[in-house]
């Protein structure tokens, strides 16, 4: 039987450790079909096309319990098959080969087994290794961004996975939620943490002067272009650059920035020679930038280009858990820096702050916490202590009687009570302070139209 001594002579073959049975098809003129191809460790069964057995090499006969096909008896690849062994599993990456004769008829099948179980085993400690690598990391950032919210470290966790890529990310949030800190931990975490991390806020500059920024300029270019400047991008090389504010960049800009990002390349104002640049690029911003993209105020091709990977930093609301956290820590931050004596929070106040919307986010609590600590005299942060705007109710007499209470003190009964325009003007001093005097912010968070707040501010006129 000629079809046997060729698959006899094939199991030889292999058995010696060739490499490949295709050198050997191509001496074997009614083989295996041409394409199949073994390694020297691999199992090799043939059956006839009933499904009976007739020879495997050594490694089949060590795997086969019993001589039958571990497959369907036809033609196919890239199966899986696991086989028990004691308390440990075998896997193997199987295929099913057709042997046909010189008519174009099949006549038998070949199992073929190739064992991957080390190589699962090496994925699955791989695996292992970077999860225990990542929590490394993650709780070295948990020093730097103090969170107890799941929320929060759901999204540490994304921004870490991020730092092991060399995607573009877009970090979305409202005002004062940590964009910036989210960003300088993607870097810090990164493969190019030993390069430059270079931020700018593009809502900062005017759009003349953020394009000369970016991309720099040659002397004489414009107006004030005293001497070369070689912009952000080419400072950043090799590193990361971090556009803060997006959304704030004007049409012609968008465009510019859309052929740095595709083209990995700048050309400085004024100059016809372009730079290469390796630059690994993190974007914030606080606006909708879907929204803008369907007000014709963004590019859509820019956005793609910008949101590979979206990273969205949940508001200071949304996880209350962190509030004290923060505001406790913002204590020992100031009072470090003024030699202040150790301040504590008062359980009223606490509720205060826990209750309170914080529309300014992380950075609106670190203006609160500094405005207590210039307040309070004692070694108590009281309710009266806080700014007027978180107090709604700090007129009344049951405030009044619980500070009394709270601290001991005899205060006349004219200054303990404050009339309701001496609490207006107040609320109205401290938005101007935490929106840093300007009236159309302020007039947003007080509730405000802006002229309403002018009309305010012209009764006041010390204000």
């Amino acid at each position: 039987m000629r079809w046997l001594k060729n698959i006899s002579s094939i199991i030889e073959i292999q058995r010696k450790g060739l490499r490949s049975l295709r050198s050997s098809c191509a001496k074997m003129p009614r083989g295996l079909p041409r394409g199949v191809s073994l390694g020297i460790g691999d199992s090799v069964s043939v059956f006839d096309i009933s499904g009976h057995h007739l020879l495997s090499n050594p490694q089949a006969r060590q795997i086969y319990k019993e001589p039958i096909s571990l497959l369907p008896l036809k033609a196919c690849r890239d199966e899986i098959v696991t086989l028990a062994n004691g308390n440990k599993q075998r896997h193997f990456d199987a295929k099913v080969e057709e042997v046909k004769d010189s008519r174009g008829q099949t006549f038998a099948y070949v199992e073929i087994l190739k064992e991957t179980t080390d190589r699962i085993a090496l994925k699955a400690r791989e695996q292992e290794l970077q999860y225990i690598k990542r929590q490394i990391k993650l709780k070295k950032i948990s020093s730097e961004i103090l969170t107890t919210s799941p929320v929060m470290h759901k999204c540490i966790n994304v921004a870490l996975h991020c730092a092991e890529l060399q995607s573009t990310v877009l970090v979305t949030g409202e005002t004062g939620v940590g964009k910036n800190m989210i960003a300088a931990a993607i870097h810090a975490h990164s493969v190019r943490r030993d390069k430059p991390f270079v931020q700018v806020n593009c809502g900062a500059l005017p759009e003349n002067l953020i394009e000369s920024e970016l991309f720099g300029h040659v002397r004489g270019s414009f107006s004030g272009a005293i001497s070369d400047s070689i912009g952000l991008f080419r400072t950043a090389d090799g590193g990361t650059l971090f556009l803060d504010e997006v959304g704030d960049l004007g049409i012609s800009l968008q465009v510019k920035l859309l052929h740095a990002i595709q083209d990995k390349e700048i050309r400085p104002i004024g100059s016809s020679k372009t730079y290469k640049v390796d630059v690994r690029l993190v974007c914030a911003t606080n606006k909708n930038l879907k929204t803008l993209v369907e007000k014709g105020l963004f590019r859509q091709d820019l956005y793609y280009r910008l949101a590979v990977i979206p990273l969205a930093i949940p508001p200071l609301r949304e996880r209350t858990e962190d509030i004290l956290i923060l505001a406790n820590h913002f204590i020992n931050k100031h009072s470090r820096k003024s030699k202040q004596r150790k301040i504590k929070f008062h359980h009223e106040a606490q509720k205060i702050l826990l209750k309170y919307q914080w529309p300014g986010n992380v950075r609106e609590l670190e203006n609160v916490i500094e405005y207590a600590l210039a307040m309070s005299t004692g070694s108590l942060i009281l309710p009266e202590h806080l700014p007027v705007y978180l107090v709604p109710q700090r007129g009344n007499s049951q405030t009044s009687r619980l500070s009394e209470k709270i601290s001991n003190s005899v205060i006349p009964q004219d200054d303990r009570f404050e009339s309701l325009a001496e609490s207006e003007k107040e609320a109205i001093l401290n938005a101007l302070w935490r929106c840093k005097f300007n009236q159309t912010r302020a007039a947003k968070e007080l509730g405000i139209s802006r002229i309403t707040l002018w009309r305010k501010m012209s009764k006041y006129t010390d204000i």
